[in-house]
């Protein structure tokens, strides 16, 4: 994903932070001085990267590519640095195991249990204590009985 972003903005219009492997897949912090365009993965040829990989012998290998998300990120989680746009995305070997990928994670979306909590009236949010959920007792007492 670096090497493309060089590959299509040049060299000079962007800087790359990290892109490290998570759970999900990768991300990547670059700086860019150009507003993004559309992503075309390439082989590796001259490209050179600081990290841990390389994560494949070629880029050939990746047959399904997705890109999840972009967001803002500091360099180096230091609100101090610069804003980085952060490129999230994930890749397999077949398409039919990327289809499979998004297919468990709609499905992980209906299950989310902050969704089914609100929804079922266990607990609420408030927006002065995000993150400190409050459970909601019935009125007889007991949260399973209405």
């Amino acid at each position: 994903m670096a090497q493309a972003m060089k590959r299509i903005y040049g060299d000079k219009a962007v800087k790359l932070g990290i892109g490290p492997v998570i759970a999900d897949g990768i991300y990547y912090d670059i700086d860019i001085e150009k507003p993004l365009a559309v992503i075309i993965i390439y082989t590796q040829g001259e490209f050179s990267d600081l990290c841990r990989g390389p994560h494949l012998p070629s880029t050939g290998r990746i047959k399904a590519l997705k890109l999840m998300n972009v967001a803002g990120a500091y360099g180096r989680g230091d609100s101090k640095n610069k804003m980085l746009q952060r490129i999230y995305g994930t890749s397999f070997s077949k398409k039919g195991q990327l289809d499979e990928h998004m297919k468990l994670l709609e499905e992980a979306k209906k299950r989310d249990h902050r969704k089914l909590g609100k929804a079922l009236g266990l607990f609420m949010l408030s927006e002065e204590a995000p993150g400190m959920p409050f459970l909601l007792v019935k009125r007889d007492g007991h949260p399973d009985r209405a």
